[in-house]
């Protein structure tokens, strides 16, 4: 008869379990901050070569940092102050055209008996409050904008703040982490760079062409392409159902017209621009993109399916560098940088 042997459990596992489960515990409560940190380390990463640039013709660090700054969130504020008025307006009208939308569809054979128009009604304009809701909340947040500001123009100009973090904590290991913090913050400012380029093109073709087939709202419809741009993979296909529902209250040719002009701008966008903009593109595989949205949307609401891609980004590299000892993982499918 086999006798089982006891599992003696050291004190310092239990010790090193409590504090690793407390751990996760506080940075769970503190996750709206950690992720207001990251959003301006992500700014601080994409503006890092410019600030650099400035810095190498004899210009103070803190000069560099502060003119940039400026100069982008001027830039920002100008194209709000030109774009949000109509935006609003037409995001109002639109909304009304789906309630419009609701009350057709139920006159259409096979269809109509199969939607309540009070139903249809209700839930349209819940997603309306919703959206009214989360654009208030954003510009409202105030504190929120700040903070990261703070936070991306603190991290530019301190380079000193990770050498020390470093240090602090893993001494022998300071040569590694600042080789992966280097790769993060290329990583993560191409990304946000090329992001932001690649959402204005797509927004100016989504304009261009919805302009030319006489789509209503176009403005508006090409706003929400260009931001949901930001989503990999899944974004350009919610984007382009409310442009292609609005061309079926005209007419289901309409429709198919607008549903094509948007295939034709993603093929271009895959083929031709995706290409030149992304050219130091993150490198992620496509099913890891739909595997990172779809926990970072239950995880963290819109904040983490947007944010889905830079958070990969980073596991990506601390896996390379800590536990593949800088292999790095399989390359993504063709078609796609990301």
């Amino acid at each position: 008869m086999h006798h089982i042997r006891p599992v003696e459990i050291s004190k310092g596992t239990i010790i090193f379990t409590v504090f690793f489960l407390i751990s996760l515990v506080v940075l769970w409560q503190i996750r709206d901050v950690l992720l207001l940190f990251f959003v301006a380390y992500i700014i601080m990463s994409a503006l890092q070569p410019m600030i650099d640039r400035t810095e190498a013709h004899n210009v103070p660090r803190a000069v560099s940092v502060i003119v940039i700054f400026l100069l982008s969130i001027g830039v920002i504020l100008t194209l709000i102050f030109l774009g949000i008025n109509p935006f609003i307006s037409q995001t109002t009208q639109l909304t009304n055209q789906f309630v419009a939308l609701g009350g057709n569809l139920t006159n259409l054979p096979y269809v109509g008996h199969l939607i309540d128009p009070n139903i249809l009604e209700q839930q349209v304009g819940n997603i309306s409050q919703q959206v009214v809701g989360i654009t208030l909340g954003l510009f409202q947040n105030i504190f929120a904008f700040i903070s990261v500001l703070i936070f991306a123009i603190y991290l530019s100009i301190d380079r000193r703040g990770e050498q020390t973090l470093v240090r602090l904590f893993l001494p022998k290991k300071e040569k590694q982490i600042k080789a992966a913090l280097l790769r993060v913050q290329s990583k993560l400012g191409a990304w946000l760079r090329g992001q932001l380029l690649l959402s204005v093109i797509v927004g100016i073709l989504y304009y261009i062409a919805l302009t030319a087939l006489g789509v209503p709202y176009a403005l508006s419809l090409s706003i929400l392409g260009g931001i949901f741009e930001l989503v990999p993979i899944i974004g350009p296909i919610i984007s382009a159902i409310p442009a292609v529902a609005i061309g079926l209250t005209e007419s289901s040719v309409k429709a198919g017209v607008i549903a094509l002009a948007y295939i034709l701008i993603q093929q271009l966008e895959s083929t031709l621009i995706i290409p030149m903009v992304m050219r130091t593109a993150v490198g992620l595989n496509p099913l890891l993109i739909l595997l990172a949205i779809s926990i970072g949307g239950k995880l963290l609401g819109i904040g983490g399916i947007f944010l889905a891609v830079p958070i990969a980004v980073v596991v990506q590299i601390l896996l390379e560098e800590f536990y593949l000892n800088g292999k790095k993982l399989p390359s993504p499918l063709p078609g796609k940088p990301f």
